[in-house]
């Protein structure tokens, strides 16, 4: 009796093979759209963390009701990085009861 592989044993361990290949290359090609998207959140959160400083340090009693912390809805210059521009704004609100201010920071992109 001869050892050797058939034709339909080739086929079968061809196909397997082949649909092996191509689950791996369809988990590399989705972890790249998960690293785009995570990307741009990572920027949006670094580029709030830095508007949230920027407005921290302007905290000052003499100018508590002028510039960028009166209340109210303001506007940041758009951003762009990594061919994806990020539109800032920021809503600056009283608490009522105390004299404290509450500030929602938006990125969009």
């Amino acid at each position: 009796m001869k050892k050797s592989l058939t034709l339909t044993e080739i086929l079968v361990s061809a196909f397997i093979i082949a649909t092996s290949f191509t689950a791996v290359i369809v988990v590399f090609v989705n972890i790249g759209g998960f690293t785009q998207t995570f990307e741009k959140s990572y920027y949006a959160t670094l580029l709030a963390a830095s508007n949230l400083n920027n407005l921290w340090l302007s905290v000052r009693e003499d100018t508590w009701d002028l510039g960028a912390l009166s209340s109210g809805n303001h506007t940041l210059s758009s951003v762009t990085m990594e061919r994806t521009t990020y539109n800032l704004s920021y809503t600056v609100s009283n608490i009522s009861g105390v004299d404290y201010r509450k500030v929602d920071f938006k990125v969009s992109w």
